[in-house]
């Protein structure tokens, strides 16, 4: 029995030099008073502790809970790690692919950049104005 840090042999020790002090006859009414007041004193400290562990409780669950999400966020983020890694090895295989079609195209074919760069010959060059030759416009024929 412990309360606010008094054991049993300290209040003995109280009691004793409480006797010695009051006296014999008004001692048990004393100690009457102290009982009544230990008991309020305990209930009251009963009270206060039942009040901080269902506050400490509260906040083990709201802790336990942000953990859970933040482990839900570290799942997702490495999923969406090994998934962007796979996309970026299927984007250079494709690369590669592209690459490879490329080097093996015929060399009297111009490359992709070879046909950016060069400009075309039309006919209407200097006018800025390109047309279709259908073969029925008279112009056309000459």
């Amino acid at each position: 029995m412990n309360l606010f840090g008094v054991g049993v042999f300290e209040a003995l020790l109280v009691a004793i030099i409480g006797l010695i002090i009051v006296g014999p006859n008004k001692f048990p009414e004393m100690m009457s008073q102290a009982g009544k007041w230990f008991k309020y004193a305990r209930a009251f400290s009963t009270e206060v502790m039942k009040d901080v562990k269902e506050a400490v409780d509260e906040i083990q669950e709201e802790v336990i809970a942000q953990g859970n999400d933040l482990n839900e966020i570290r799942e997702l983020a490495t999923d969406l790690q090994s998934d962007l890694i796979a996309e970026g090895k299927h984007v250079e295989t494709l690369m590669d692919e592209t690459n490879n079609e490329l080097g093996r195209s015929d060399s009297s074919t111009p490359s992709v950049l070879e046909t950016l760069e060069t400009p075309s010959t039309s006919p209407n060059r200097d006018s800025g104005e390109l047309r279709l030759i259908t073969g029925s416009d008279p112009e056309e024929k000459s």
